[in-house]
C-alpha cells in the first residue's frame, strides 16, 4: 500500500525534518513544499499497521507540529505508467489520518 504524509513543521525546522523523515524505513521520498504543509513524505508499507507505525514515527519527530496521512486506494500514476496497472475505482480516493502534537 502507499500513502502520502503531509507534515507541518515548527518554524525553521523543515530542513531537519525532511532529513529525519527520509531516514525512516518505509519512506520512499520526502521533500519540502509551499502552502499549509511544509513537507510531503511518500510512504510504502505492507499493511495498515505498518503504515500507522510509520505515521506515528513521523509525527513524533522533533520539529514536527502535526501531520496528516493520505492512504491511496489505487497505484500512483508513476506506477500505473511503468507497470500498466489500471485504475479500479474510477476516481482517486484516500483516507486521512490526522495527528496533531499536544501543545504544552
Amino acid at each position: 500500500m502507499f500513502a502520502y504524509t503531509l507534515i507541518r513543521c515548527e518554524p525553521g525546522k523543515y530542513t531537519e525534518v525532511v532529513e529525519k523523515v527520509k531516514e525512516i524505513k518505509g519512506v520512499a521520498d520526502a521533500f519540502g513544499v509551499h502552502g499549509r504543509w511544509d513537507v510531503v513524505a511518500e510512504i510504502e508499507a505492507d499493511n495498515l499497521k505498518a503504515l500507522g507505525e510509520i505515521a506515528l514515527k513521523i509525527n513524533g519527530l522533533k520539529g514536527v507540529a502535526s501531520s496528516e496521512t493520505l492512504i491511496g486506494f489505487e497505484p500512483p500514476l508513476f506506477l500505473r505508467e511503468s507497470t500498466g496497472l489500471k485504475r479500479e475505482l474510477g476516481t482517486a480516493s484516500a483516507i486521512a489520518l490526522s495527528l496533531t502534537r499536544a501543545q504544552p
